[in-house]
């Protein structure tokens, strides 16, 4: 699970949509990574992955009452942040018993990332400015696994990265397999 809590969806910030428009946003999702690697001992391995993160977004809807009472909600905004990445990790890890286990990792992500946003001008028009980047980010975390068996591990890591200039936090549950 990703979370973005510093994005800002909205460029005017004292922009307030009024009954019976709603803005509503979500910052935060589940992603998903896959990867290989290798280990070249106990202590350290190399992964490589792909990422297709959590997908924040933002709409502005309005729930309108017909004549004969049946609702209907209409979109008039919406948008998200949403980011493919690449990554290749240098990854430690130490043993505290025979089946737990610590881990440490530092690598570099590749991104390309897709951005929409609301613009509110000073006469109050509302407009969405989409917006691409690309880049590469350092990425770090920590974390613990489980051995289930000689071949098979099960962790837990908070990482962290930046994106299109967006703090990242992500809680990730990892399953590997060795071959």
């Amino acid at each position: 699970k990703s979370n973005f809590d510093e994005i800002q969806f909205q460029s005017n910030l004292q922009a307030v949509f009024d009954d019976p428009k709603k803005y509503k946003e979500s910052t935060s999702g589940i992603g998903v990574r896959i990867f290989t690697g290798f280990n070249f001992n106990e202590y350290i391995a190399v992964e490589a992955g792909l990422s297709k993160f959590a997908k924040p977004d933002f709409s502005v809807t309005e729930k309108i009452t017909n004549a004969d009472k049946t609702t209907k909600i209409t979109t008039h905004h919406k948008g998200n942040f949403s980011t493919l990445g690449i990554d290749i990790r240098a990854i430690g890890s130490y043993s505290l018993t025979d089946n737990v286990f610590i881990r440490a990792q530092l690598g570099a992500i590749g991104w390309d990332n897709k951005y929409a946003s609301l613009n509110v001008a000073k006469d109050e028009v509302v407009t969405v400015t989409e917006a691409k980047d690309r880049g590469v980010s350092i990425i770090t975390g920590f974390g613990l696994g489980y051995g289930i068996s000689e071949k098979m591990a099960v962790t837990l890591d908070f990482e962290k990265t930046e994106i299109a200039e967006i703090p990242v936090k992500t809680i990730a549950i990892g399953f590997s397999f060795k071959l």
